[in-house]
């Protein structure tokens, strides 16, 4: 670890030496030192282009030159004094940042300006190929991101970036001729779509809170309300039984997970006259019903659902029961683990008790048993 005299001297250090990541952040940290972090900016990417090019004219060096060295045909390319020089330039970037920008965007083969002879390949390769990426992006030495915008870009298409997608509530597609105009509209396939929006809904539309607990109703409401099989299972009655139930449960041998599945399926009436092996379509699902009970937006409830069933691996409303059931005995459980580790707290914190150290326990045992030979 460095040690410098000065707050000045250690940022002098962090933006002209290459430093380990972990001494970065002991030095930012010791020395109350605030630098950026993480991705750049369009005046920060600007600022470093204008560095760069200013250094190469004054060292009568060309880009060319740069990407030699990136290529490992000039090794003695001056790469540390560009790289100073774009520090202090930024100011507030470190030199371990500063590198990873510019080897990344200045390398030849990553993110070098496309010529006409770059599109032709990458169409060419396309109509050849089709749309598998890696092989093209492995011909061409682009990286797949790249080649994708690209063609995205000479074809006239808007290319989908994840993290600034963004699709309305009651936008998301149910039916397959929705998601057809949606893909049409896009220009894009509905694997892509569907991978979009399930990053969408996962970072904006769940709720923080949204747990075990949420499913298993949600689930239960879906099998209530419903256009085709609709079962006529208590609801509220398998709620109250999970939450007044295990509240009344003392523990130890009172917890038996066949007596709760058998408890709760009292509320599940018997399905041998109902049609179970019918596949599950989210249209067919009265969701502004079910937002009665459950208090959120009906596309936010729909959306929590689809993910529902791809992570149950959900398909037919037999497999929904199933899980429905299961699910509600899990949370039964989880409620009085969750109660007697309510419980437990309050009596450690009531004795003030605290756990004894190895050290205590052999000098205890040790004293009683001395004690005891003694007398």
């Amino acid at each position: 670890m460095h040690v410098f005299r000065s707050k000045e001297e250690a940022v002098s250090h962090l933006r002209t030496k290459f430093t380990d990541a972990h001494e970065v952040r002991e030095l930012m940290k010791r020395y109350n030192i605030s630098m950026k972090r993480g991705c750049y900016n369009s005046y920060e990417g600007k600022v470093i282009d204008e560095a760069i090019r200013r250094f190469l004219k004054e060292h009568r060096l060309e880009m060319r030159n740069l990407h030699a060295f990136f290529l490992e045909e000039e090794p003695e390319f001056p790469i540390k004094d560009l790289l100073v020089e774009v520090s202090n330039a930024l100011e507030q970037r470190t030199m371990n940042s500063v590198w990873v920008y510019v080897s990344y965007h200045y390398h030849p083969y990553i993110d070098a300006k496309w010529e006409p002879e770059n599109e032709i390949q990458l169409l060419n390769l396309v109509r050849v190929l089709g749309f598998k990426w890696k092989e093209i992006c492995g011909i061409m030495n682009k990286t797949s991101r790249k080649c994708i915008s690209n063609y995205y870009r000479i074809m006239g298409f808007r290319y989908l970036y994840r993290k600034s997608f963004k699709m309305p509530e009651g936008g998301i597609p149910t039916t397959n001729e929705e998601w057809d105009r949606l893909c049409e509209s896009l220009r894009t396939t509905r694997k892509r779509l569907s991978h979009l929006i399930n990053g969408y809904i996962s970072s904006k539309l769940v709720v923080p809170f949204w747990n075990e607990y949420n499913n298993m109703a949600l689930m239960g409401y879906v099998i209530l309300h419903n256009h085709f099989c609709s079962v006529d299972i208590k609801v509220s009655e398998i709620l109250r039984v999970i939450d007044e139930g295990s509240a009344e449960t003392s523990g130890g041998e009172g917890v038996s997970r066949e007596r709760i599945h058998e408890e709760i399926s009292r509320f599940i009436p018997d399905l041998g006259s109902y049609k179970l092996d019918i596949p599950i379509d989210a249209e067919d699902i009265f969701w502004r019903t079910i937002r009665l009970f459950v208090q959120f937006p009906s596309a936010l409830l729909r959306s929590r659902f689809i993910q529902i069933t791809k992570v149950y691996g959900i398909r037919t409303f037999k497999d929904l029961i199933e899980v429905f059931r299961n699910l509600a005995v899990d949370c039964y459980l989880y409620k009085v683990k969750d109660r007697l580790k309510d419980e437990v707290n309050k009596i450690l914190i009531q004795k003030s008790t605290r756990r004894r150290s190895t050290k205590e326990l052999v000098e205890g045992d040790y004293g009683s048993k001395a004690e005891r030979s003694c007398r």
